[in-house]
């Protein structure tokens, strides 16, 4: 997770995201993966609960 952003409204509170990972495939081929992410979330009864969730892959 890296450039992460967080934007609280209230009991509203967006997350956002870049991700940077790596993969293997079944034959070892190791590839870098990129996406971006963003998640919100809902503070209800004193708890954070996640909402909404978007995963992108970027090309």
């Amino acid at each position: 997770m890296v450039n992460e952003k967080v934007q609280v409204y209230g009991d509203v509170a967006i997350l956002s995201y870049n991700y940077v990972g790596v993969t293997k495939d079944k034959d070892g081929k190791v590839e870098s993966s990129l996406a971006k992410s963003t998640r919100v979330y809902v503070k209800k009864d004193g708890k954070w609960m996640l909402v909404h969730a978007n995963f992108a892959a970027v090309n």
